[in-house]
């Protein structure tokens, strides 16, 4: 079932609901909607009211203004627990630094679970980052900006976060050129296309570069909060997590073995999600 939310700007914020029993929100990363956790969704649903919220720019919302940052993001996220009476979070990725950072101030989070915040110790780096990335999109050279994003979360295998950005592009323009062939003989499948959500990149790298370098803010965070790892993920995600172990007064962590920063998604997008669903049951619970 698909159903919206009302931002406080006046903005319908879209999600997708299934399942019966407490309320649940899942909020997903960069480069993805809620489609893409839909796998993890169904396996919560006996158990949990489960909404797959996308994020502004991302599916069944709509763009957000130059000047989006993460307090744009709590709001929305904090608009879309109101609208659905949910009390548990889970965020992802990027979704983790927004689940973060509405727990801080909302008090109608009972529950937080997180997946590998891409949170470095500092600024600057990220901020290095935001800036060339905006600047390829500044170019309308979304390939670039799609490699740059890549890269600069090490998301790729080792050789080719390594390798030189312009030998890249050419790789991702037939990537892209074969995407467009697939929408254009299949039609529109579950998933936004990667071209169109290129431009969101800024606005969760900016993400990024804001909340980088501030995990002591969360030292008070009251609620009980579960840090999921993967094993195979990059080594400053780990450390992230790390620092919030260290930090939060009442984390519990779990990582899981043999896998990687995708694990969420879904089966056809490399993901293994049953992983996932058993220690958010448990936690949730």
């Amino acid at each position: 079932m698909t159903t919206y939310a009302q931002a406080p700007d006046g903005v319908r914020l879209g999600y997708r609901t299934l399942g019966s029993g407490p309320g649940l929100v899942i909020v997903h990363g960069a480069m993805s909607t809620g489609a893409n956790h839909s796998q993890l969704a169904e396996g919560l649903a006996s158990r949990f009211t489960v909404h797959l919220l996308d994020r502004r720019g991302r599916g069944l919302s709509p763009a957000a203004g130059a000047e989006w940052s993460v307090e744009d993001d709590v709001a929305d996220l904090r608009a879309v627990l109101a609208a659905t009476g949910a009390r548990r979070v889970f965020g992802i990725s990027i979704g983790a630094i927004v689940a973060l950072r509405t727990a801080l101030v909302a008090p109608e989070v009972e529950r937080l679970a997180i997946f590998e915040p891409p949170l470095f110790g500092e600024s600057a780096h990220p901020t290095a980052l935001l800036e060339k990335l905006d600047a390829a999109l500044a170019a309308e050279d979304r390939p670039r900006a799609l490699v740059i994003g890549m890269q600069g979360a090490e998301l790729g295998p080792s050789f080719l976060n390594k390798a030189p950005t312009g030998l890249l592009v050419p790789m991702v323009k037939l990537g892209l050129r074969q995407e467009r062939r697939t929408l254009a003989k299949q039609g529109p499948g579950p998933y936004v296309p990667m071209a169109e959500l290129a431009p969101t990149l800024h606005h969760d790298f900016r993400i990024v570069a804001e909340t980088s370098g501030r995990t002591a803010e969360l030292a008070g965070l009251p609620q009980p909060t579960l840090l999921l790892g993967a094993q195979r993920s990059p080594a400053y995600m780990r450390a992230a997590l790390d620092d919030l172990e260290r930090t939060l007064p009442h984390a519990e962590r779990v990582t899981l073995p043999d896998v990687a920063h995708e694990v969420t998604y879904n089966d056809d997008l490399r993901g293994k999600p049953q992983l996932v669903v058993e220690p958010l049951r448990g936690f949730f619970a």
